[in-house]
């Protein structure tokens, strides 16, 4: 116990201490929670600047994830798609992370939901399942029925982002800062994967998620550069009842790739693929986010993309070049593959 109590100690008076070196600031009581639950989940060694032991590091990094909370959750959720950097112990113990985040109770998203909407909530509504559709680290989904259909669409689906979310992911984007600045110097097994460069990657995507009137706005834009398209589309979305923190559109009749057959599934890979070329090679905009978690297939095979927090550009050079890369793979031209590898190097 007194070991544990002197670690945290440490822990803590390091992470206070590099938050002051590269002048950003997080709260000391949120300084003190992270120290803990590392210390609780066997990462002490990082007090000695080693790498922690390797031991059922993939489960032991999802536990630590989950008990950090959103914003670790969600980081945890985008170095899951990262098989390029970590082992598959770790991506397939963080893709867990795409489910079983605790659920807010009904009161809470009523109470919300009216913060939100104001006068809207009761004319808009005819009824809510109290009993949440899904819960994620950003936000929770319910069921519901519109008193008025909006372009067609009565049955629905209202994300409700979590409270108090904005305030905690700035401190803990600040305290991950400083965390990653320090690893990077102390292990250089870990700077070697660029830590900070990761985590400005990840800034990015959950501010943009932070703002669902954002994910509205990629929705319809990616909709309207979808229009058409065989095997995949986005959902409607209820303009009119979008705010910031919530967010309404279309309810999808869907399965989620994991729960399909096997037959299914390699159908879906397939249509999946032929998608993100279409959205990266024919339009230069693509969902950013494509985990599990955020593809559902209906019921005729077709893919329907949600979350859309997270959509990312390709500009035109780099679309050619990869154009030029799929042509050269397809038609078997080893030269010309060759140099499009050497292009977009």
């Amino acid at each position: 116990m007194k070991s544990g109590a002197r670690d945290l100690e440490e822990l803590t008076r390091q992470l206070v201490s590099e938050n002051r070196r590269i002048g950003i600031i997080a709260p000391a009581m949120r300084i003190q929670r992270v120290a803990l639950i590392l210390v609780r989940h066997g990462f002490g060694e990082l007090l000695e600047r080693r790498k922690p032991s390797p031991a059922g590091i993939g489960p032991r990094l999802a536990r630590l994830f989950a008990d950090l909370g959103p914003t670790y959750i969600k980081l945890g959720q985008l170095l899951a798609t990262r098989e390029d950097l970590f082992p598959a112990e770790v991506t397939r113990a963080l893709a867990g992370l795409h489910s079983g985040v605790p659920a807010m109770k009904p009161r809470v998203v009523e109470r919300l939901l009216r913060r939100a909407l104001s006068d809207d909530f009761e004319r808009a509504f005819a009824s809510i399942d109290p009993a949440p559709l899904a819960a994620a680290s950003i936000g929770q989904v319910h069921r519901a029925i519109l008193r008025d259909a909006h372009d067609g669409i009565e049955r629905v689906v209202v994300k409700i982002q979590r409270p108090g979310l904005a305030r905690v992911v700035a401190a803990d984007l600040a305290l991950m800062r400083a965390f990653a600045g320090w690893l990077g110097r102390a292990i250089p097994e870990i700077a070697a994967l660029d830590p900070v460069a990761l985590l400005d990657a990840f800034e990015r995507s959950i501010h943009g998620e932070l703002d669902f009137t954002r994910e509205a706005a990629n929705a319809a834009r990616l909709a309207a550069l979808l229009d058409g398209a065989p095997e995949v589309r986005v959902p409607r979305i209820v303009t009119t009842l979008t705010r910031p923190t919530v967010l309404v559109m279309e309810e999808i009749d869907g399965r989620k790739l994991t729960t399909l057959a096997e037959p299914e599934q390699k159908a879906a890979r397939a249509a999946l693929l032929r998608a993100f070329s279409r959205q990266i090679l024919d339009h230069g905009v693509f969902h950013a986010d494509p985990h599990p978690g955020n593809v559902l297939v209906e019921p005729d095979g077709r893919l329907v993309l949600i979350d859309l927090g997270a959509v990312e550009r390709v500009d035109a050079a780099l679309r050619a070049d990869l154009g030029r890369l799929v042509r050269a793979l397809a038609l078997g031209q080893k030269r010309a593959l060759a140099d499009a590898v050497l292009a977009l190097s």
